[in-house]
């Protein structure tokens, strides 16, 4: 009985040469065995672990670049609706002006724009 938790507590490597000579006979201990299992495993489940955080990352990373290159393209075109709005505007001022010259020199009352008469999303 002592003999065979002797035996369990190694693992035994054998090997046999193809060709002339002797077996050579490795006895590794079974808890070194058992490490080894234990590292081989955490090792692959960090990889894939790794593995699979680096494409999030990676597609995270492109979302990023191509969400930067839209907002760059929105703030372009912000950027040139912000203007035309200011010549709009300032189109507006000159036409308004031009409207008090013409009713100072026919002498009449400026017409004004009331509630009724203004455009749909204008003030």
């Amino acid at each position: 009985m002592g003999d065979t938790k002797k035996n369990n507590k190694y693992f035994t490597l054998i090997l046999v040469p193809h060709a002339e000579g002797e077996a050579r006979n490795y006895k590794i201990p079974m808890w070194l065995c058992q490490a080894a299992c234990i590292v081989i495993v955490l090792f692959f489940a960090a990889l894939f672990a790794l593995t699979y955080y680096y494409r999030d990352l990676k597609s995270t990373a492109e979302e990023n670049i191509y969400l930067k290159e839209e907002i760059k393209d929105k703030s372009v075109e912000l950027n040139e609706v912000t203007r035309d709005t200011e010549r709009l505007s300032a189109k507006s001022d000159e036409i308004e002006e031009q409207i008090n010259n013409v009713a100072d020199i026919l002498g009449v009352e400026p017409p004004g724009i009331g509630e009724d008469d203004k455009i749909d999303g204008l003030p």
